[in-house]
């Protein structure tokens, strides 16, 4: 059994402790690739309420509101995760940013012609799209199914950065398209 050790923080010990190596200076992304994958565990979190102004078109400089869903994935690709540095009890996780379509009359999710088309192939991919009875939550742990992983650049209050995202899924019978 190990002992806990009782001594306090020293901030000022810290503040002159001796680095010895660079530190990164970037992330390392996930690779650009597909894979097997599994939807992790998520909460609330994961659904968030944006709003916004409208740039273009008829409503330009009226604010608007839209619903996002960071749908996770877990990977379990071995060469993914040493690539990342990942250690035994790390998960690699990549999310796919889905915008959710809402009925304006019921404040539900969507169900028509070009309506939440993403999450239509999530739920086809995990066997899901045709429960009658189904809600968002049935997603948690669901799988497997195959994803593609892609680098973007999105731009962020201190400019571009590259982030790994998950642009399509399929169901392992399937390639991703």
């Amino acid at each position: 059994m190990t002992s806990i050790s009782n001594e306090t923080f020293d901030a000022d010990a810290f503040l002159n402790e001796q680095v010895d190596a660079p530190m990164a200076t970037d992330f390392t992304l996930c690779p650009a690739a597909e894979y097997l994958a599994y939807i992790h565990d998520f909460n609330s979190d994961a659904v968030e309420e944006i709003n916004f102004v409208y740039k273009q078109g008829p409503n330009a400089g009226s604010p608007g509101t839209m619903k996002k869903f960071g749908c996770p994935f877990i990977i379990p690709d071995e060469k993914a995760r040493a690539h990342m540095g990942k250690v035994l009890d790390q998960k690699l996780i990549v999310e796919a940013d889905m915008i959710l379509d809402i009925d304006p009359e019921t404040g539900k999710l969507s169900t028509g012609i070009n309506k939440n088309v993403l999450l239509g192939k999530v739920r086809d991919a995990v066997g899901q799209n045709n429960d009658p009875t189904w809600n968002l939550s049935k997603l948690r742990g669901a799988g497997p199914l195959m994803i593609r992983v892609v680098h973007r650049q999105i731009d962020t209050k201190n400019g571009k950065i590259t982030v790994a995202r998950v642009d399509r899924v399929a169901p392992l019978a399937k390639q991703v398209a």
